[in-house]
């Protein structure tokens, strides 16, 4: 309970802007563009009463969200809320109350390995041009893959731009064993159930938009967990790889 208190006054401070009490950020975008109207159909905002948006989201199913797990650890079921449909965060779309989440069994709060939950709405969400599910994907890509995340929020390096407008950002997945040394001496060491990207320096991920989609090939291939604080940087970013969930988010979606 205590660490979502930080969560949401964090976010109530910074203008939805989260930031962890460590050495890492939550990700949010920097040195990304504008996103086309409806091209991630997939996306929502998970926001939190009376505090506004806190993480990214996908939709994979007609009632079933993936999320990060330190984006819903100790909330209240109640106050979370789903925005879907639109890439602007004060206009347009729909919202959705949660009837559940599930946090995977494994996830640890001290290094943040297993970071992954999902989310099933009271209702089932309306599929339209700009309302769609992302299949998942069932094997890591390799180093030097080309993917795509997206999410709102801290643009900017001094931790306090904000933007209001949808945000994507190409980058390419990195070697794991490269990735982990940038982390060796940290207090969240890499799993293998990790995903890492990195985009050109000035570019990347930074704190807030945790539980976002990181996409390959069409396919939702890791939830946005941690990075570096120094973002974007050159250091890569760290996904919670979807393929090594698949058994864990289906049953949940189920469930």
């Amino acid at each position: 309970v205590a660490m979502f208190v930080i969560l949401v006054f964090y976010t109530l401070v910074l203008n939805y802007s989260l930031r962890a009490e460590s050495s890492f950020y939550e990700g949010r975008i920097i040195g990304g563009t504008n996103a086309p109207d409806g091209a991630y159909p997939y996306q929502v905002s998970l926001q939190y009463s009376p505090f506004g948006p806190v993480c990214g989201g996908s939709i994979i199913g007609a009632d079933c969200v993936v999320t990060a797990a330190h984006c819903v650890f100790g909330g209240n079921v109640s106050n979370f809320r789903i925005l879907a449909g639109t890439n602007k965060l004060n206009v347009g779309g729909s919202i959705y109350g949660v009837k559940s989440y599930k946090i995977h069994p494994r996830y640890n709060t001290v290094n943040r390995s297993d970071d992954i939950a999902v989310i099933k709405t009271l209702t089932n969400i309306t599929f339209n041009t700009k309302v769609q599910p992302i299949p998942l994907a069932n094997c890591v890509p390799p180093a030097g893959t080309l993917c795509i995340v997206t999410g709102w929020g801290l643009n900017h390096t001094d931790g306090l731009t904000a933007t209001n407008d949808l945000q994507q950002l190409n980058q390419t997945v990195v070697n794991f064993g490269d990735c982990a040394k940038n982390y060796s001496d940290s207090n969240i060491p890499l799993i293998e159930r990790h995903i890492c990207a990195l985009a050109s320096s000035g570019h990347g991920d930074c704190r807030g938009d945790s539980g976002g989609p990181f996409v390959c090939g069409g396919k939702l291939t890791g939830t946005v967990s941690f990075g570096s604080d120094d973002c974007a940087v050159g250091i890569p970013d760290v996904y919670a790889g979807v393929p090594f969930y698949i058994n864990f988010i289906n049953q949940a979606c189920k469930s």
